[in-house]
């Protein structure tokens, strides 16, 4: 009932509306950007029991938040924006978008799309058990404006924590998966499924290829994977990004057009005498075309 549309450089996320949702249909969350939050505790049992078996499976941590003007705090155990509307006896989850924990952000806005990969987050509970520094649970609302301060400080650090294990270990492990193991994921259709399953991102890609020494022809024929894979993406974007710029002015210069004759047709009405020069010129024009098509003739 979901579909990604990708059209001259944008990306669309159309979902078909299988209930009539409102105001008064959320139960858990926030619908307008943090002013009014919902609390699980006044949700349905069943809906806030579903909740939580989710946040448990996807192993996100139960945490504190507050609303935008301050006078609302709570427990939550998805992100506070994770819309939950009950309809028809039935629980539905929307603007799902910040699920998943993000990792550490290194520019404004980073911790809005750049976020863990779901396959990592789904192990983490495993993986802790084998490194005890890892946390088992991260929080979907660290580094953003929802987490209490009481919490945010140790919910942001455990980010880090994780985000520093991806980039030393997973790199790592995936590196020698790839040196060591079967050649048949070296191939630009594969490269993306194989990084994924594992927990890697593909912006790590650049770091993946930098770890990988040019020892032996295969090593360099790896290298030169990773690289096609690496620029295609790069081109990707960038054709993308010039289709959304080309869009944006087309359609700037078009407004600018329509501004410009309506201010005509403004003069023209507070102006008689130019609207009729006007009309006078165009006749004039026209009967000169008639006449040089008859000496033509």
């Amino acid at each position: 009932m979901t579909c990604i549309i990708d059209f001259l450089g944008f990306r669309i996320v159309a979902s078909a509306m299988i209930a009539p949702l409102s105001d008064d249909t959320i139960v858990i969350g926030t619908n307008d950007s943090g002013r009014t939050l919902h609390s699980e505790s006044d949700a349905p049992k069943d809906t806030c029991d579903s909740i939580r078996a989710l946040a448990k499976k996807l192993n996100l941590k139960r945490h504190a938040v507050e609303s935008s003007c301050g006078n609302m705090h709570f427990m939550v155990s998805l992100a506070a924006d994770v819309e939950i509307h009950r309809c028809n006896n039935r629980n539905i989850l929307l603007d799902a978008a910040r699920l998943i924990p993000p990792m550490t952000p290194r520019q404004k806005f980073d911790h809005l799309v750049k976020q863990f990969r779901p396959e990592l987050i789904l192990n983490l509970g495993n993986i802790s058990r084998d490194i005890t520094e890892l946390p088992s649970q991260l929080s979907s609302d660290a580094y953003s404006k929802f987490s209490s301060a009481r919490d945010v400080l140790q919910l942001n650090r455990d980010i880090d924590v994780v985000t520093k294990y991806v980039e030393k270990n997973v790199v790592k492990k995936v590196r020698v998966e790839l040196e060591r193991g079967s050649r048949k994921f070296w191939k630009s259709e594969l490269i993306s499924e194989f990084l994924h399953t594992r927990g890697l991102n593909l912006r790590y890609l650049g770091r993946l290829r930098g770890s990988i020494e040019s020892s032996t022809p295969a090593m360099r024929q790896l290298r030169e994977v990773l690289l096609n894979e690496i620029i295609a993406r790069v081109m990707k974007n960038e054709v993308r990004n010039r289709m959304r710029e080309k869009c944006c002015k087309r359609e700037e210069k078009e407004e600018e057009e329509v501004e410009e004759e309506e201010e005509e047709e403004e003069k023209e009405e507070t102006d008689p005498f130019k609207s009729l020069s006007k009309r006078i010129h165009f006749r004039c024009k026209e009967r000169r075309g008639h006449i040089k098509k008859l000496f033509l003739k």
